[in-house]
């Protein structure tokens, strides 16, 4: 995948993203638009980072419209 619009055509090939590169003052967008692509196809979206101990699912805020991560029982600190 060399662009993120890329990967909607990826996804319905089939094909998984297993890791993803960005700037840090762009992960508000990125993590807010794979989450909407996500919710189109009913997938859920989660995002790694070596520096935590777990999985984080990627989740809409309920009072505003944006993600936030919340932690999952994957416990990589093992």
């Amino acid at each position: 995948m060399r662009f993120m619009n890329d990967w909607p055509a990826l996804a319905n090939q089939g094909t998984p993203i297993v890791g993803l590169e960005y700037h840090a003052t762009d992960r508000a967008s990125i993590l807010n638009q794979f989450y909407k692509w996500g919710v189109e196809r009913s997938m859920p979206v989660y995002y790694w980072n070596p520096g935590y101990s777990c999985l984080q699912q990627v989740v809409e805020h309920s009072f505003q419209s944006k993600c936030i991560l919340q932690d999952t029982d994957t416990d990589f600190s093992r």
